[in-house]
């Protein structure tokens, strides 16, 4: 996988010639944050000056969704400091005198639904965060999850693709994104059951032929494609391994619940 860009290089691009834009004094707070230089607290009260100072809701949405894209892009780019974005975001819902809602704050987090990824390794790292933040109730919808396994484990080819093919490589990064969601909110997945609010996910089609909706039923048939393509020679080692460790973090997560 290529390697990506040191955080400091993308806040300077993004305060000359971003988009959206960087101001010098948001740049400054990310970077003195992930230094360990700001509390989550000062960074997020500096991040958010514009929200913040705005005296109408439609300006104050519209500095947020500026800012929700950035943390996105930095999420997409820099997997190492998911921990401390997560913080952030925490600590830019937690502001006592923001204009919105922390609600109305979580629900504008549907602007993180689809990112601006340039290469797979970016769209890896955003779908993981993602899932990070599904997991810390941040990202308030499990919809992207299940549409995820879904597409991963109902449309993917029932045989093994052949080598060095679209096929064969689309699966390749599907099984990494559905590891993703696995490994950091499966357990959240599992146990999702208030399909009016958090568990959008009304499809079915492909290789399922149950009902619509999330059940335990669908769960275990993702969990036997799972193990089914960890089993193909004709995928990389790595595509195999995901797939593997997606099967024994669901049988964990079923054990734990007893089932």
């Amino acid at each position: 996988m290529p390697q990506l860009e040191n955080y400091e290089v993308f806040l300077e691009k993004q305060v000359k010639s971003g988009k959206p834009r960087l101001k010098l004094e948001e740049a400054a707070a990310i970077r003195e944050f992930f230094q360990g230089k700001a509390t989550p607290a000062e960074a997020a009260t500096r991040f958010t000056s514009d929200v913040t100072s705005a005296t109408k809701r439609k300006g104050a949405e519209a500095s947020l969704r500026t800012i929700w894209v950035l943390i996105e892009n930095l999420g997409a780019r820099f997997p190492e400091q998911h921990d401390k974005l997560i913080q952030l975001m925490e600590a830019i819902i937690a502001l006592p005198d923001m204009i919105l809602g922390s609600e109305c704050i979580k629900m504008l987090t549907f602007s993180l639904t689809e990112g601006w990824d340039n290469t797979p390794t970016e769209r890896i790292n955003r779908v993981a965060f993602e899932a990070k933040l599904y997991k810390h109730d941040i990202f308030i919808t499990s919809y992207n999850g299940f549409s995820i396994l879904s597409e991963t484990f109902e449309y993917s080819p029932s045989t093994p693709p052949q080598l060095d093919t679209a096929s064969n490589r689309k699966l390749s990064v599907d099984i990494q994104l559905a590891e993703k969601w696995i490994l950091n909110a499966g357990e959240k997945l599992f146990t999702c059951t208030d399909i009016y609010e958090n568990c959008r996910f009304e499809t079915a089609g492909g290789l399922w032929k149950g009902a619509k909706g999330f059940s335990r039923k669908r769960w275990a048939f993702w969990r036997q494609r799972a193990s089914e393509i960890g089993s193909w020679k004709e995928l990389g080692s790595e595509t195999r391994e995901a797939a593997w460790a997606i099967v024994e973090v669901m049988e964990s997560i079923e054990g734990e619940a007893g089932w």
